[in-house]
C-alpha cells in the first residue's frame, strides 16, 4: 500500500533496518553452518580486503581456518569449487538460487553482506601467520563454530547489532 505522504517514517525505517540485520545474522549462520559441513573443524573464514578495489566488490573469501589457526581451505589456491552439501537438505535449500559449492558465489553473498552494512570480527592475532596481514592490522573473519574466539568482545560497542558472528568460544575461554 503506498504512503500517503512522500515520506517513509523514521519508525518504518528502523523497523527495516532490525528486520535487515536479524536477516543478516541468520545468513552468516547459514554460511557458517555451510562451511563446517564441508570443512569439518572450521572455526573462521579470513576475508580479504582488496584496497585497488571499490567499497562493493573489496571483499573476497580468504582462507577457512580450524581452532588453532591451521588453514584447511585457501580460496586463492582452490578458488572456484567448495566440496557440496548433502543433497536436498534444508542447508542446501536455503542457498536458494545461490550454489553452495561455488566460492563465487560465497563471495557474492559476503559482498552483499559488507556492503548492506554488516560488520566482521578481527581475526585472533595470536593465530596468524606471517602470510596474514602484519599484527596491529584488521584482518576480517566470520566465526564458524563455538571453538573460534573473537580477537575482542566489542559486543558493548556494537550498538547498531551490525556485528556478524553466528557462534563463538565462551567469553571467559578468552
Amino acid at each position: 500500500m503506498p504512503s500517503p505522504t512522500p515520506y517513509t517514517s523514521l519508525g518504518a525505517w528502523m523497523d527495516a533496518v532490525r528486520i535487515q540485520r536479524a536477516a543478516a545474522q541468520d545468513v552468516a549462520r547459514l554460511l557458517a553452518d555451510t562451511l563446517r559441513q564441508q570443512f569439518p573443524g572450521a572455526a573462521y573464514l579470513t576475508l580479504h580486503l582488496d584496497p585497488e578495489r571499490d567499497a562493493l566488490t573489496r571483499l573476497s573469501p580468504g582462507t577457512v581456518r580450524d581452532a588453532t589457526g591451521r588453514v584447511l581451505h585457501d580460496f586463492e589456491l582452490n578458488h572456484r569449487w567448495l566440496p557440496p552439501v548433502e543433497a536436498g537438505s534444508q542447508l542446501e535449500a536455503a542457498w536458494s538460487h545461490f550454489r553452495p559449492f561455488d566460492a563465487f558465489d560465497l563471495r557474492q553473498v559476503l559482498r552483499l553482506l559488507d556492503n548492506g552494512g554488516s560488520r566482521f570480527d578481527n581475526y585472533p592475532e595470536d593465530l596468524r601467520t606471517e602470510d596474514d596481514t602484519p599484527e596491529g592490522v584488521w584482518l576480517p573473519c566470520l566465526l564458524l563454530s563455538t571453538s573460534a574466539r573473537p580477537d575482542s568482545w566489542p559486543d558493548a560497542d556494537d550498538l547498531g547489532n551490525m556485528l556478524l558472528r553466528p557462534y563463538h568460544a565462551p567469553q571467559h575461554q578468552q
